[in-house]
């Protein structure tokens, strides 16, 4: 989350938590060049994500691109407009302008081929929840123009805790205009949701040895968090002369929240009974605007040498309603029990009490070109940030700070198997304002620098097989929650690891995608040298094989094992290594003369049990073993 969405929200609600889009023509695992991370529709394969990579959440940090793009992101995203998201780091980085330390997530927009069919889906997505959506898709003749659009609908929300109920609708869309020199692309959706409340539970050493039931609702009757998302933007890059161009993206991002619940648990007695509350959030919005000006020079393309020099401007304002949440103490309940009694109106009279306003600016130039065997990039960046809060029942709270951020990296082909990269870069990144469960919520935190120095060897074994081996050490701003349940700033958190990505064709018919990630991550404390401990969370050792072999065609079966290692609760306990593995096929039929496709997955096929836990200082299990079928057809 960025800005005040954390405040927004009443716990990091991922994309999953929206609707389903699991069109069965999806396949990451072939669609992926790295095992760094990417996504299709709704399948994804890699070491990292957006909430995770090489040990920091780039969704919290806000590094987010539109085809290496600068933009802000509030709202979600839809597959009805993008075609993929890949996860950039290290070497990967060399198209992104002014790439940010821990990486970035790149957005693709959905650029239809010519005769590619429109698709019609209906599925039960994991927990059986029913959806259906159809997407449309056209390119014209002459190639000047593209589009795509599409609509979702989820009648019920079920979710991984047992709640049930309310119902979901999305549209969105996209298009692109070619005519002569101008490429412009657009692109928007809204999602409108209804759905259960889920729990938390405060972090404590008496509850990590414990098992609850999973999928047994044990929230309040009737609690629906509501609200809505809302994106829409532009890229257009407009060539003026030879070598000469202007462009630029702009985007609006909205989430909306209507209301929301938090039921929290904590402080489980040896008697099997635990305080409950419910934390009750009336209607927020947070808003941004942001927008990246470019004008470029390109060099004659030559066998030998390319060279692009862009001048940068940027600019986003966020402002953000906030606030007025409200806790309601329920007793002591028994551990594992659905809370009984009657629904209290707990949002009576409630309304946001605090505004944020962000205000961010930044110049600067980028340098990106091959010499020969050598790529480039290089950019240097003067950003200046404002942010401002204040509401009722607080004085009003400011932060203002100027940086010069930079980025250097280069990969030199020693030889058509062999390529080697190194790369710094310095950035400025959100930590946006204390969550709902803080003691200090909505307080707000300051924006963080980081730093990075990196270095990999690419190896092409073959034309479609790449393996990837890299070293880096990262070093940011670390917030989390003291031992008041305040989230601040405790000092510094610095990740040295290595990485690996094995990602191709290994056969005609099989391609795998294998990664791992060796962190040794320590936060460095602002008070004793003794004090430093390992960031909550944050595992030491992740690995991922997975594979998808297409025995005939259209038939596919695929795999995904992952292995990830125990990680810190607290300070001092943590949570077991677990291992998730996930199988699934997709084969071909006709179905009403259309050609149709069917995809069947399994969720945690062991049934593996784990807690997933948050720096903030909060948990909940990790998903069961889940089933999920899919029919698309082709039209």
């Amino acid at each position: 989350m960025r800005g005040s969405t954390g405040a927004l929200l009443i716990y990091v609600a991922t994309f999953a938590a929206g609707p389903a889009f699991a069109q069965a023509t999806s396949n990451a695992i072939t669609g992926a060049n790295d095992a760094f991370g990417f996504k299709r529709g709704d399948e994804a394969v890699g070491i990292y994500d957006e909430t995770s990579a090489r040990g920091f959440s780039l969704e919290a940090a806000g590094n987010y691109r539109f085809h290496g793009t600068y933009f802000v992101k509030n709202s979600g995203v839809s597959s009805f407009f993008l075609d993929s998201t890949s996860v950039r780091v290290g070497f990967n980085t060399l198209p992104v302008v002014l790439p940010s330390p821990s990486g970035v997530v790149d957005y693709s927009l959905r650029d239809p081929a010519k005769g590619e069919p429109s698709l019609v889906t209906v599925g039960l997505d994991y927990y059986s929840q029913p959806y259906a959506d159809v997407l449309l898709k056209h390119r014209s003749s002459n190639d000047e123009f593209s589009g795509a659009f599409g609509i979702n609908f989820v009648p019920q929300m079920t979710d991984k805790q047992g709640g049930s109920g309310g119902g979901a609708v999305l549209i969105g869309g996209t298009a692109r205009f070619t005519p002569g020199p101008l490429d412009l692309r657009i692109f928007g959706g809204e999602y409108r949701y209804e759905r259960p409340s889920q729990f938390r539970l405060i972090t404590e050493s008496t509850l990590l040895d414990r098992r609850m039931k999973r999928h047994r609702f044990i929230g309040v009757d009737g609690l629906h968090d509501k609200g809505q998302r809302r994106i829409a933007g532009v890229l257009a890059d407009l060539k003026v002369a030879d070598r000469l161009g202007l462009g630029t993206t702009a985007v609006f991002s909205q989430e909306d929240p209507s209301r929301s619940f938090l039921p929290l648990f904590s402080n489980l007695t040896e008697d099997g009974t635990i305080n409950a509350s419910i934390i009750a959030t009336p209607a927020q919005r947070t808003t941004s605007l942001s927008s990246e000006l470019r004008a470029y020079w390109n060099s004659e393309s030559g066998t030998e040498s390319a060279h692009r020099i862009d001048a940068i401007g940027r600019f986003r304002r966020t402002r953000s309603s906030f606030g007025g949440a409200t806790v309601h103490d329920l007793g002591r309940v028994h551990f594992n029990t659905p809370l009984t009694g009657e629904r209290t109106d707990f949002l009576a009279n409630g309304r946001a009490n605090l505004d944020d306003h962000i205000r961010q600016v930044g110049a600067g130039l980028a340098y990106r070109g091959i010499v020969g065997r050598t790529r480039m990039n290089a950019g240097l960046l003067r950003t200046s940030y404002r942010k401002v809060i204040g509401g009722d029942e607080i004085e009003d709270d400011k932060l203002q700070t100027s940086a010069w951020l930079y980025n250097f990296s280069a990969a030199h082909e020693i030889s058509s198997g062999l390529t080697i990269y190194g790369g710094m870069s310095k950035g400025l990144e959100e930590a946006g304002v204390a969550p709902t469960s803080a003691t200090n919520r909505y307080e707000v935190l300051p924006p963080a620098t980081a730093r990075q120095y990196e270095v990999a060897a690419i190896v092409k074994l073959h034309p479609d097989f790449k393996l990837v081996l890299g070293a880096f050490d990262l070093q940011r701003g670390y917030f989390g929650a003291d031992e008041d349940g305040a989230v601040r700033k405790l000092g510094d958190v610095r990740h040295r690891g290595i990485e690996l990505s094995a990602a191709g064709k290994v056969a005609s018919k099989l391609t795998v995608v294998l990664g791992g990630v060796a962190l040794d991550p320590l936060v460095i404390t602002d008070g004793e040298a003794g004090d430093d401990f390992h960031p909550i969370g944050v595992p030491k050792l992740k690995l991922l094989a997975s594979g998808d072999y297409e025995f005939a065609p259209g038939f596919h079966a695929d795999a995904m094992v992952q292995f990830t290692s125990n990680r810190p609760a607290t300070r001092d306990e943590n949570v077991p290594q677990s291992l998730l593995v996930n199988v699934g096929t997709r084969f071909p039929l006709k179905l009403a003369r259309m050609p149709t496709t069917i995809r069947l997955q399994a969720y945690n096929l062991l049934n593996e049990y784990s807690w997933e836990v948050s720096s903030a200082g909060t948990m909940a299990y990790s998903p069961s073993r889940t089933f999920r079928l899919a029919l698309t057809s082709e039209f």
